[in-house]
């Protein structure tokens, strides 16, 4: 089974998404959003293919749409890498340097 890893702002990024979603429409709605991104990170983690190839951003990434937001990954057979849940307003080349090896 494929392991899923998180990269260190890939993690901020959902930090600051659940501080602005807990300040515009309170505790509940943050905990439901990112609970059930986190249930659309598990079918990325068992089926990576469910997302697009982003060549624009680099050769191995992938991203999946979850509302509002783009999850953008790479995989391999081993391990699925989160590289950022960036909002679709987002220039994903400029916040994603660094982080799609």
């Amino acid at each position: 089974m494929r392991k899923l890893i998180f990269h260190d702002l890939a993690k901020q990024d959902l930090k600051l998404i659940r501080a602005f979603t807990v300040k515009k429409w309170g505790v509940n709605q943050a905990n439901k959003y990112l609970m059930d991104m986190s249930k659309t990170i598990q079918l990325i983690k068992k089926n990576p293919l469910l997302g697009v190839k982003k060549p624009d951003v680099h050769d191995t990434a992938y991203g999946f749409v979850y509302k509002s937001h783009m999850i953008y990954y790479q995989y391999n057979r081993d391990c699925v890498v989160i590289a950022g849940v960036l909002h679709q307003s987002r220039l994903p080349k400029k916040h994603l340097i660094g982080r799609i090896l």
